[in-house]
């Protein structure tokens, strides 16, 4: 006894959908983009969300394991400049929760390594934006004073991390980015 094609391609076309729909279910979840689990898009989100611990083992492994991304680049570096971007592109009125929350950062987190350097990060940042990107002569005596007022905290701060922080290389490009425009 034969069955006709049609019974036979039905049965095929519910027999296969329902094993797929098995398989996909039995699949594990996953982030929806790749993207999403590299150190550029997780730095400024734990740092958004207050993650501190979840920062902190980035920054311990990607410092043990010296990572580095397709250019070549060190994946630590990465995640430092895209917080970097992150701040900067922030306005001012955001500078007081940004700093607000880098100081609960070095709060809850008073041996990290990384949260001095972020808080010096955004005073030099906060520095420029008070400063004008435009050239100097453009920039006002209220700019230029701001500007060397947050860049000597920003120093200030840099400094007194050196024995916590140095060991990150991240501290060395701050701290040099910093001194040169605190005029140290």
């Amino acid at each position: 006894m034969t069955l006709p094609r049609t019974c036979i391609l039905l049965l095929t076309l519910f027999g296969t959908t329902s094993v797929l729909q098995y398989t996909k279910a039995a699949e594990p979840a996953q982030a929806p983009f790749p993207f999403m689990l590299k150190p550029n898009w997780l730095g400024p989100k734990y740092l958004e969300a207050e993650s501190w611990p979840e920062l902190e083992a980035l920054v311990d492994k990607l410092t043990t394991s010296r990572e580095r991304n397709e250019e070549g680049e060190f994946e630590l570096q990465v995640m430092a400049k895209a917080i970097s971007d992150w701040i900067e592109h922030r306005n001012e009125e955001h500078d007081e929760v940004t700093r607000h929350k880098l100081e609960n950062y070095v709060v809850q987190s008073p041996k990290s390594a990384l949260a001095p350097i972020l808080q010096a990060m955004q005073m030099h940042l906060a520095a420029w934006r008070a400063r004008g990107y435009g050239f100097s002569p453009t920039v006002t005596p209220e700019g230029w004073q701001l500007f060397r007022e947050h860049n000597r905290q920003a120093w200030n701060v840099i400094e007194a991390a050196k024995s916590t922080s140095d060991r990150l290389p991240i501290w060395y490009v701050e701290a040099i980015s910093i001194a040169t425009d605190a005029e140290v």
